[in-house]
């Protein structure tokens, strides 16, 4: 569960990082998701869910802040922490594609 959990942290800061423009780590996530091997149905998820971020990189803000945030909420429930331990600010302005 802990490297799933390392996984889900590091798609949170790379799509964090997204909003705010910066690409350069997505293309890696991606690639890893790739690789990574399913072992459970919730890292069939998460894999699901940083490819789906990968696609939305071309600046669908709305859906890539709703897939950060639906990393957020399963870390919670799965690993107990507190979305205000994270420090975590989504990207809540106007859409940069607009």
């Amino acid at each position: 569960m802990s490297a799933l959990i390392e996984r889900t942290t590091a798609a949170i800061k790379v799509l964090q990082a997204a909003f705010q423009g910066d690409y350069r780590d997505i293309e890696a996530i991606a690639d890893e998701a790739a690789d990574m091997r399913a072992a459970t149905p919730q890292e069939a998820l998460l894999q699901a869910c940083i490819l789906v971020g990968e696609i939305d990189r071309d600046g669908e803000f709305e859906r890539m802040e709703k897939l950060a945030e639906s990393l957020v909420d399963f870390l919670e429930r799965t690993a107990g922490i507190d979305r205000r331990d994270f420090g975590f600010e989504f990207y809540t302005g106007p859409s940069k594609a607009a």
